[in-house]
């Protein structure tokens, strides 16, 4: 006979581990056990059937199938007499229009009805295609892995990336922002490194009474934010008679303004470092002011007209602070594309333009090296 002959013992939770040796060594002691599982009571009491979920999905099921015999009406019969009916409880409803109906007089009962089947339609092919393919990779992967399971992986991840590449190359609206990119891009930063020298050899090589103003004036724009730049672009040439707003000008205008420092102080550093002694030799010659800046000054300074132009032509490029305000559908550019499709919350799009726009910088950056390859040398 044990200690515990006779007495009665109560243990809750006898299924877990340390219940089952409390129930072991009571029982050594010849307790009479009584066990208690408040998991087990409580998993009893919450399992409960969601029927009205379920009845929901059932009715829409049901609704989608019978369309046709529930619907009173077709969803497509137009009757412009009864449009925009409110529903048959408020005023002005009609009895035949439960729902009532919409602006070409369909309807909306019945075409709520009816887009129930589409979109159970939809949903079915969706989980066949997804599921049934999305299974059959998954086996495979799972079962085969190492080397089979990484190719797979990466395929069904190319497949939602090369999605993004498709939508680019048949989206009118995004090959239209490229080509407004590369003609903004390009042009412009031509246009600014032709103002940069002009600028320059003003300011550095003739230097005439109040030459210092003129570089305050080009540096002044760099100090101010592209948002306040674009404000006042808008302002003016929304008002102004000359045709400018709505056009890809008013956009290099504004880039040439914002940045037009960097060809100015690139091309000037050059100059600076050439003696003008060069140049008077060729007037010496016999050669004009003009045919000696030509055929002097500009072959000795194109290292720094190149990089005046990769400058220009990547800040052009990636410049949105200035666009953002006087850009219109026709004159949208890279920048604000990327910029639109994170707004929406499309990062794949956003992540695809972005590389989009890489490769055009990479690839319009070496064509110009191969068109002037003895720039870098000089």
């Amino acid at each position: 006979m044990g200690k515990l002959s006779g007495k009665v013992a109560l243990v809750t939770g006898g299924a877990s581990g340390i219940g089952r040796a409390i129930v072991g060594a009571l029982a050594a002691e010849g307790a009479d056990i009584g066990i208690v599982d408040r998991n087990a009571a409580g998993a009893r009491r919450t399992a409960r059937v969601p029927w009205i979920p379920i009845a929901i999905i059932s009715a829409i099921v049901i609704m989608a199938l019978f369309a046709p015999l529930l619907a009173p009406y077709s969803p497509i019969d137009q009757t412009l007499r009864d449009k925009l009916l409110p529903p048959a409880w408020l005023a002005g409803g009609s009895d035949k229009y439960f729902l009532g109906t919409d602006a070409f007089g369909r309807d909306i009962l019945s075409r709520l009805i009816y887009g129930a089947r589409v979109s159970l339609m939809v949903a079915v092919l969706a989980l066949t295609a997804g599921g049934g393919v999305g299974l059959a990779i998954g086996i495979v992967a799972g079962y085969l892995g190492g080397a089979v399971d990484g190719v797979l992986m990466r395929l069904v991840d190319a497949a939602f990336t090369f999605r993004n590449y498709i939508y680019i190359w048949n989206s009118e609206e995004t090959q239209r922002a490229i080509v407004n990119t590369v003609i903004v891009s390009g042009g412009g930063a031509l246009v600014g490194v032709v103002l940069g020298i002009a600028c320059s050899y003003f300011t550095v090589r003739l230097r005439p009474t109040g030459y210092r103003v003129l570089d305050a004036l080009v540096m002044l724009p760099f100090g101010v934010p592209g948002i306040v730049l674009g404000l006042g672009l808008l302002w003016a040439y929304a008002y102004l008679p000359l045709p400018l707003y709505g056009t890809l000008t008013l956009i290099v205008l504004a880039y040439v303004t914002r940045f037009l420092p960097y060809a100015t102080e690139t091309s000037g550093a050059r100059f600076v470092q050439l003696d003008r002694s060069l140049e008077e030799a060729a007037w010496t010659a016999g050669a004009s002011r003009i045919s000696g800046v030509w055929r002097i000054l500009m072959p000795l300074s194109l290292p720094s007209l190149q990089s005046s132009y990769f400058l220009l032509f990547m800040a052009f490029f990636r410049e949105i602070s200035a666009t953002i305000l006087i850009f219109t559908a026709s004159t949208s550019v890279l920048s604000v594309s990327i910029w639109s499709s994170f707004e929406q919350a499309n990062w794949g799009l956003a992540s695809a333009l972005s590389i989009l726009a890489m490769i055009l910088m990479v690839a319009m950056m070496s064509l110009l090296l191969w068109v002037m390859p003895g720039a870098r040398r000089r």
